[in-house]
Parts: structure tokens; sequence; C-alpha cells
């Protein structure tokens, strides 16, 4: 999914299998999963300007706890909301 694929007045969206949810930049530091290369992790300013067009209703970034597929342990994630229009 990018950012053109949200139709106008369109909710909930985000990258990743579970929605709203990527991997931040500090998550180069855990072994729980996510890309291996810090140049394709997130933060949220980069977020906020990348989806400007959108009226973002929530967006935070936290450490969890993943036990799902080949994803285990902690992980630091940022989970997003917008919407168009």
């Amino acid at each position: 999914m990018n950012k053109w694929d949200i139709r106008f007045g369109g909710a909930d969206f985000f990258y990743g299998k579970e929605p709203n949810v990527s991997f931040a930049r500090e998550q180069i530091r855990n072994s729980s999963g996510g890309p291996p290369d810090v140049n394709l992790l997130y933060d949220l300013q980069l977020l906020k300007d990348d989806f400007c067009e959108l009226k973002i209703e929530k967006i935070c970034q936290e450490m969890v706890n993943l036990n799902e597929g080949h994803h285990h342990g902690v992980a630091d994630v940022i989970r997003m909301t917008g919407r168009m229009g």
C-alpha cells in the first residue's frame, strides 16, 4: 500500500500485516523482526511529513511484545491512523 491507495474520507491505514503499525527506527537494535536496514524503518516526523495531506487522528511510538509468525520479542513500533479530506 502507498499513500495514494487511501480514498477520500478513508481511514485506518498503514503498512505491514497489522493495520496501522510499522517498525520504528529504534527497532534496528531488536532481534524480533523487521528490516535489517535503518533506512527502511520509520520515525514520527518522517511519517508526518510523508502523509501531510492527511488529518492524522493518532500517531504514537511504543514498545510492544511480539509473538506472531517469525516475529518474537520486544519491538519498537509506530501506530498511525489518518483520514483523507
